[in-house]
């Protein structure tokens, strides 16, 4: 599994912190676009990494 989180914290844009975990899972998914592997991959965006959900159960998780 190759992931990132996408959300952000009240007040703060986010930007380098997700943005460039998001670009990069999405760059990393296209570059194995046709690959032959030995194990399957997957590519996950995770959202909800940051307050006031962090630390939370969330949908009995």
């Amino acid at each position: 599994m190759i992931g990132a989180h996408y959300d952000s914290v009240v007040g703060s844009p986010g930007a380098n912190d997700n943005g460039s975990g998001a670009a990069t899972v999405l760059a990393l998914g296209r570059a194995f676009v046709g690959k032959k592997m030995a194990r399957t991959l997957r590519f996950v965006e995770f959202v909800n990494e940051e307050p006031p959900f962090f630390g939370r159960r969330i949908w009995g998780v």
